[in-house]
């Protein structure tokens, strides 16, 4: 009789047991069908703003740019059979692109291009960067840029840019109304400048035929032609050379775009990846997550493993802001 009743206790343990495993699996399952359905429907958003060229000479909206490299990379396979894949392969710019789209779809026409874009955009165009490695493929694509901005004008933003708002504003104020180009404040990277925050081009801008772009390409093949072998010399060059062209481009505020806060304080990494609130600008348009600084550092580079939403859950500032916006 004893080992009856033991024999039936074990028995609803076990079928306990089976329930939790059972439970357990089935959360792993739909938490990750959650996940690849949202993948799915923001994969499918952003087919409708992949580069297609007879488009682009009809489109009577400003162009906002987004160049994506998608790199050869192990981060997620695509299945056993292989380890590299050239998917980008990194959710939060997929969540960033998501805010991008969202706040600026219906006064831009958004185009997302990448390495094998240029050969169709820009006449003569004979740079295959499939043959050339960074940090010289980097400058070549800038280059690349700032052709297509000549013959298409328009903005590029950086996809590790979280949007809050309608970057209309910006690109009519200082490229329609004023004629002029625009650059965005980064941190300097560069020890001969003596300024916190230096204009680049990951952030900028024109109107379409801007004769002033000229020269800034021309100075540019002039520094590539120099053949820099520092890319933080080369750098440093170029930001020179759009601080010294300030009559023609406006530098804009970096604490519009996140790089510092209402206190004019450097936003780090380090600020981002914590999970503090920062005091950001009033008015600011969003916020650049310093996409090299991610991945080049160990302490930090886990979040490109996250999924979206293990990202918009996450203890970060990054992830409490992205939850945010979307």
């Amino acid at each position: 009789m004893i080992n009856l009743f033991y024999g039936v206790i074990l028995f609803f343990i076990f079928l306990l047991l089976l329930k939790n495993i059972k439970d357990y699996y089935s959360s792993k399952i739909s938490s990750q069908c959650d996940i690849d359905n949202h993948k799915r429907c923001e994969f499918n958003k952003l087919k409708d703003h992949l580069l297609e060229h007879s488009k682009l000479s009809k489109c009577k909206k400003p162009i906002l740019w987004i160049y994506i490299d998608f790199e050869k990379n192990a981060r997620k396979w695509i299945d056993f059979g292989t380890k590299n894949s050239t998917n980008l392969n990194m959710p939060y710019i997929y969540l960033c692109l998501k805010t991008i789209i969202d706040n600026c779809g219906d006064s831009f026409h958004i185009v997302i291009i990448d390495e094998n874009s240029f050969d169709n955009l820009i006449p003569g165009w004979s740079i295959d960067l499939k043959k050339i490695s960074d940090p010289l493929k980097e400058k070549y694509i800038n280059l690349a840029k700032l052709q297509l901005l000549k013959n298409f004008g328009g903005i590029f933003v950086p996809p590790s840019f979280i949007c809050k708002k309608d970057l209309y504003e910006l690109y009519y104020e200082n490229c329609v109304y004023n004629d002029k180009m625009f650059s965005c404040e980064f941190i300097n990277n560069c020890s001969n400048i003596n300024k916190n925050l230096i204009p680049k081009l990951d952030f900028f801008g024109c109107k379409k035929n801007n004769s002033n772009i000229d020269g800034i390409i021309q100075d540019y093949e002039y520094i590539l032609a120099k053949d820099y072998t520092e890319e933080s010399l080369f750098d440093e060059s170029m930001s020179q050379i759009l601080l010294n062209n300030d009559k023609i481009l406006n530098i804009i505020d970096g604490k519009n775009i996140g790089i510092k806060d209402r206190k004019d304080k450097c936003i780090l990494i380090e600020d981002l990846m914590s999970n503090k609130k920062l005091e950001l600008y009033d008015n600011h348009l969003g916020i650049y997550i310093p996409y090299k600084s991610l991945k080049i550092r160990n302490k930090y580079n886990w979040f490109l493993y996250l999924s979206p939403i293990e990202i918009l859950n996450s203890q970060t500032f990054i992830g409490r802001y992205l939850s945010q916006s979307i």
